[in-house]
């Protein structure tokens, strides 16, 4: 989890789908915030569809399913986000393997 979840300034970045999320529900902690697939999509410059495609492949942020509903927590994808901010492409490249492996090595082989 990111340690300040405030330090996203609806102010700072005005017209982001981000920035209107954390203005609709600013002041409450973004641990008790959830939202569906259709809120959390453009938060993270994404169609609700790949998300989707994500959930299948074991991708992206956490997400709750109750029976056909699903929703994200706004902690969890402010955390994801923040897990996938890059210096570079090389540091980009070498998370990714980093990732993989560890991923195969609870596989059998």
């Amino acid at each position: 989890m990111i340690e300040n979840p405030t330090a996203f300034r609806p102010d700072v970045i005005q017209d982001s789908p981000l920035a209107a999320i954390l203005r609709r529900y600013q002041g409450i902690e973004p641990s008790l915030v959830n939202l569906n697939s259709e809120e959390a999509a453009p938060v993270m410059g994404l169609k609700a569809k790949t998300l989707e495609g994500w959930r299948w492949k074991g991708k992206g942020p956490r997400f709750t399913k109750l029976g056909r509903y699903v929703s994200y927590n706004l902690a969890d994808i402010l955390t994801y986000i923040e897990r996938n901010r890059f210096s570079s492409t090389r540091e980009a490249k070498t998370a990714r393997r980093k990732e993989l492996l560890q991923q195969n090595q609870g596989q059998p082989q």
